[in-house]
């Protein structure tokens, strides 16, 4: 309208590039009344996205309290890279993850950057599962008060990544199971671990089906086996004559120096 001394456009979208021109015009006569164009042409470019394939936690550097987050900067006119946590519950859905209500940042900042980028978080529980995201803001541009950034609209340009510094190892099996030697396999979850080590519950044994608290409350043995960080499987041997029958249960749990992650628990059936 007349007197009109801003403007605001909406529904653009990440990875567009515009141009605005302005002009005075009276349509109220005939012909209609047109000023020349404004002198000033602006040229916006929208941050986008990260390389889709780059967002991750990295698998070294983790410390019992920080881990590292690694991407690849393609964004052509971001002038900061912002990192969200994910606190909507455990084992999100994507819609949950994509749902702004369910993140809170942001949790750590960077400036703009070139080619590899990396940010260290610190101040992290060893034994909680982060959710991560990664958006790429230009603080110069903003929409209704608020910095454009990467996905300003219903298109997902949201990028996630997962990572745990010493939760419990994943999808425990047992491979192979006798008297004297039962051979235990796992995923690999935690990222900080310098070992895990594997222990038989003495007080359980030949008990079907104790419940996750009673094992853990009971004894364990002392001779445990312990296998290097990254490993997916370890044996524990019996010592001396002694021998296993009928169900035993095994914990792993990741460890590094005095902290002791999450423990996973798995049966094992021996005749």
């Amino acid at each position: 309208p007349a007197g009109t001394t801003q403007w605001l456009k909406t529904g653009l979208l990440p990875s567009q590039t515009w141009e605005f021109r302005l002009r005075a015009v009276n349509a109220n006569v005939v012909p209609e009344i047109v000023s020349p164009l404004g002198d000033i042409v602006t040229t916006r470019t929208a941050p986008y996205h990260v390389a889709n394939d780059s967002f991750r936690v990295l698998s070294t550097g983790a410390t019992t309290t920080s881990m590292m987050l690694a991407w690849r900067d393609e964004s052509p006119g971001e002038t900061g890279y912002r990192v969200a946590r994910y606190v909507g519950g455990p084992n999100p859905t994507l819609a949950q993850l994509d749902n702004d209500a369910n993140w809170n940042g942001p949790f750590a900042s960077t400036g703009s950057g070139s080619g590899d980028m990396t940010v260290n978080l610190t101040g992290l529980s060893s034994t909680t599962a982060y959710w991560w995201r990664l958006r790429a803001i230009d603080d110069s541009l903003t929409v209704g008060g608020n910095a454009l950034h990467s996905q300003q609209t219903s298109n997902n340009w949201n990028y996630y990544a997962f990572g745990c510094l010493l939760c419990a190892p994943a999808q425990l099996q047992v491979l192979s199971a006798s008297p004297t030697a039962v051979s235990i396999g796992w995923l690999d979850i935690p990222i900080a671990e310098a070992d895990y080590q594997i222990q038989r519950s003495t007080t359980y044994s030949g008990v079907a089906n104790p419940t996750t608290a009673q094992l853990e409350a009971g004894a364990w043995t002392n001779n445990a086996v312990v296998v290097p960080a990254n490993s997916t499987q370890g044996t524990f041997t019996t010592q001396g004559s002694a021998t296993m029958t009928g169900f035993q249960w095994f914990r792993v749990r990741p460890r590094n120096g005095a902290t002791i992650g999450t423990p996973a628990y798995v049966r094992a059936s021996i005749p």
